[in-house]
This record gives C-alpha cells, sequence and structure tokens, in this order.
C-alpha cells in the first residue's frame, strides 16, 4: 500500500477501537456469556434471547434447491459447504446476533479445499464502497497475539488488509503500522501477497476475500435495544438481595440486664442456649427492619415484560398459564420472535448468495458448473411450535391447488424435500395420481 493509504488504514484503525459500535459488539459477547462488565448478579436475558432466535430460525438444517431437477451442481455446492453447514450457520447467526455483523474468511487448506473461518466481529473493521454496505473496498483485521520477545512474553497486535487483489501485513505500534517483516520472509524479490498460496504462487480471488452476514438492515446487534432494561432489572435484583440480607441482621433490645459476673454471657451464647438473664421488670426483644417487596416485585416483573417485549421474545409465561394457545393466539404469540428473524433470514440469504460467488468460482476452476440459467437457493425451516394434525390436514386439502413439492416441503415431517420426492417416485413408480389419491381421505380424483 502507498504512503497514503496507510496512514487512512491507520485512521480508520483508531476510530474503530474507540468507537461504540465495538464497544457494543464486546458487550454483546459478555451479556451473552453472561458476564456484564458492572453486574454482581448477572441475570442470563441475552443468553435466553440470542439463543431463542438462533434455534427458532436456524434449529433445523436448511433446504438447498435447484431451478434444475437432479441437478449435479446442487450436490457440488452440498459437499463443499460440507456437513457442518448447519453447526456453522448457527455460530454465524450467534455472532452477528451479539455484534450486529457477522464474518467468514474465505481461504484454501493444504489439501487446496475452499475453507471457511469465522472471525470475531470486533477484529474487523470493513471499508464500504457504498452507503448501503454491500460491496466492500478493503477489509482490515486488528487482532492481538502472545509472542516471545527476548525470552519475555509480549503482546504484539497484528494488522491485516485486504483489498480484491492483495493482502498486506502490519504489526500496529503505538498507533503506527509497520510491516511484519517476519511474515514477508515468506515472498521473493518483488513479490505481494496475494489472497491464498499454490505451488509456491501467489493467486487471488479478484474480490475482497470476506462473506458477511448482518444481524438487519442497521448492523445493530440485539443487545442494543435492551441492554438499560436488563441493566435495570440486575441492579434492583442486586438491591433487594442486600436488603434482604440485612434483613437477617435484627437487632437485640435488652431492658434491666442482670450484671451477674456468674452468670453474664455475651450476645451469641445467649441466642445459642436461648437464655437471658434479667431482672424483674427486664425483657428481651428482638426488632426486625421492614420491607416492602410488592413495590419491587411489581417493578420486576415489568421489566421483564419490557425485555420480552422490546427484545422480541415469545412469552413462555402466557403458553404455561391458563390454555395452550393455538392457531391465531400462537401466531400472534410469536409475531416477534418472527420479526426479528424475517430480518435475519433476508441477510442469511444475502449471506449465501456472496459465498456461492466464491463457490462458483472454486468449482469452475475443477471444471464443474452450473446447468444454463440454473440458480441456487437457500430455505430455512423455522422450528415452529404447531400443531401437527392441523398442518397435514391443510397439507391434504391443498393437494391439487398448489404444486407437490409445495406440499412436501411444509409438511412437518419433511426435513429434506428434495429427498422425500426422490423417495416418493420410487415408491410410487413415478405414478403421481396414485400417490395424490393417497393424500386425499375421501380417495378424490385430482389432476396432477
Amino acid at each position: 500500500m502507498d504512503n497514503q493509504d496507510l496512514f487512512i488504514v491507520q485512521e480508520y484503525i483508531k476510530e474503530f477501537l474507540a468507537s461504540k459500535e465495538r464497544k457494543l459488539m464486546l458487550d454483546g459477547q459478555l451479556y451473552y456469556e453472561n458476564e456484564p462488565l458492572g453486574i454482581e448478579m448477572p441475570h442470563a436475558f441475552m443468553t435466553n434471547l440470542v439463543d431463542e432466535k438462533v434455534q427458532y430460525l436456524l434449529g433445523k438444517e436448511p433446504s438447498m434447491t435447484s431451478s434444475i431437477d437432479n441437478s449435479s451442481y446442487l450436490d457440488e455446492v452440498i459437499n463443499v459447504l460440507s456437513d457442518n453447514f448447519l453447526y456453522d450457520l448457527q455460530l454465524l447467526g450467534t455472532e452477528t446476533s451479539n455484534k450486529g455483523i457477522a464474518w467468514e474468511q474465505l481461504y484454501f487448506d493444504e489439501e487446496g479445499i475452499l475453507k471457511r473461518m469465522l472471525i470475531p466481529s470486533e477484529q474487523i473493521k470493513p471499508v464500504w464502497v457504498d452507503n448501503s454496505h454491500r460491496e466492500l473496498k478493503w477489509v482490515i483485521r486488528i487482532y492481538d497475539i502472545e509472542e516471545y520477545m527476548n525470552n519475555k512474553k509480549e503482546t504484539v497486535t497484528k494488522v491485516e488488509v485486504y483489498d480484491s487483489d492483495k493482502s498486506y501485513y502490519y504489526i500496529l505500534d503505538n498507533g503506527t503500522l509497520k510491516l511484519d517483516s517476519e511474515k514477508y520472509l515468506q515472498l521473493n524479490d518483488n513479490e505481494e501477497f496475494g489472497h491464498f498460496t499454490i505451488d509456491g504462487k501467489q493467486y487471488s480471488f479478484g474480490r475482497v476475500p470476506f462473506v458477511f452476514c448482518k444481524n438487519n438492515a442497521c448492523e445493530m446487534p440485539d443487545l442494543k435495544m435492551v441492554k438499560e432494561l436488563i441493566d435495570a432489572y440486575c441492579h434492583n435484583r442486586e438491591r433487594l438481595d442486600k436488603l434482604l440480607e440485612d434483613f437477617k441482621n435484627f437487632l437485640v433490645v435488652i431492658r434491666n440486664y442482670a450484671e451477674n459476673p456468674e452468670n453474664a454471657v455475651s450476645l451469641d451464647e445467649m441466642l445459642e442456649k436461648r437464655r437471658i438473664w434479667v431482672d424483674t421488670d427486664g425483657g428481651v426483644e428482638l426488632v426486625n427492619p421492614t420491607i416492602d417487596t410488592t413495590a419491587n416485585e411489581s417493578h420486576d416483573n415489568t421489566l421483564k415484560d419490557d425485555i420480552i417485549l422490546f427484545g422480541r421474545s415469545v412469552d413462555r409465561n402466557k403458553m404455561i398459564s391458563g390454555n395452550t394457545p393455538s392457531g391465531v393466539a400462537l401466531k400472534t404469540l410469536y409475531s416477534g420472535l418472527d420479526l426479528k428473524c424475517n430480518k435475519l433470514e433476508i441477510e442469511v440469504k444475502n449471506y449465501f448468495n456472496q459465498l456461492m460467488w466464491f463457490i462458483k468460482s472454486y468449482l469452475e476452476v475443477k471444471g464443474v458448473s452450473p446447468q444454463d440459467k440454473e440458480k441456487l437457493s437457500i430455505l430455512l425451516n423455522r422450528d415452529i411450535t404447531m400443531n401437527e394434525s392441523q398442518v397435514i390436514t391443510d397439507c391434504k386439502n391443498s393437494v391439487g391447488v398448489i404444486s407437490t413439492k409445495t406440499i412436501v416441503a411444509n409438511h412437518p415431517y419433511v426435513t429434506d424435500v428434495d429427498e422425500e420426492l426422490k423417495q416418493i417416485e420410487a415408491e410410487n413408480a413415478f405414478n403421481w395420481q396414485e400417490y395424490v389419491k393417497q393424500l386425499k381421505d375421501d380417495n378424490e380424483e385430482v389432476e396432477v
């Protein structure tokens, strides 16, 4: 990089490390781990909110489909994504929920296979081409490592900068970027780093080697909407706990205590032996401090309701009290969670489209290409609480109205739509008419 670009990168790093945006990312991770700073009695609200959201949207294996039937290209893509794709998606969903945006770096392993690596978001400063944050100019990664220098362990801040063609490696020393000379010993004279190395030669993707998944269009973490409410709840519980602790420290009022040396005992001994010597007109009274917990409990309940409302969670108390909700009531109960997940689902699909660009390029190098006009898509299967018998009935009633593929995709027992269709074809010897008859309770003839 030239001196001007290097100066700009330094300024970006300085601003990012001191930004509220990065502070909120770090807070998001701490609250998710139930270790918020400055709170003695944390309550795991964010753990529940984030896990509920991720498992609801990404708890089941996503369905990947092609616009072409029996696509061999789809099989190749699924193979590249590997069997850990669901696990990777859940990590991605958790990261973006906690920090507003998640980042994966593309690279090749030693066997030349395309891989992805989730990078902590607080290490990434993106430089965007556009205001809508869709296209990357640079990705700057800042992270600390421990190295032994002169037999002493020290923390070194590394900086990596990626553009569409090259990679640059620096060490941040008192706010100034210096070339990471040891890293560049790997290169030949006048050679620069690309994005990956094959047989000792540098190559580039032709695009910044990162894909991102936003939590929403504003890249806002879930914590931002409820942080003050959670803090207020935790501090309120702390105050109540201290009051209850003080409640144990009752006062002992002793009137006309008999000062008989032979009978005089300490207060501890009095309480242990449960006897005290007093004069004729004497007595002992235990005075307890009074505390009204009703107002405190009411305030706690209000805070919890607000956390559920603004955190767009499901109020489980409404699910376990009285009649179990179903139908419209159940949809209303899940409306906040659905709204939150709708935003993330759009971003996950955008992430998948970015990822497909790299996978397509990788497969083309291997001589594998999609068919003409073939498009791949991903469907996230939400872990929806439902009345299964009603859904199955709705599927039966939809025969002849919508496609069989859509009916199968919405059936509660189906996890892999394409595999289920193949199984149906095998069992019915491609006789769809017979299959339709089996679905219909009255075996009514329906055109397919």
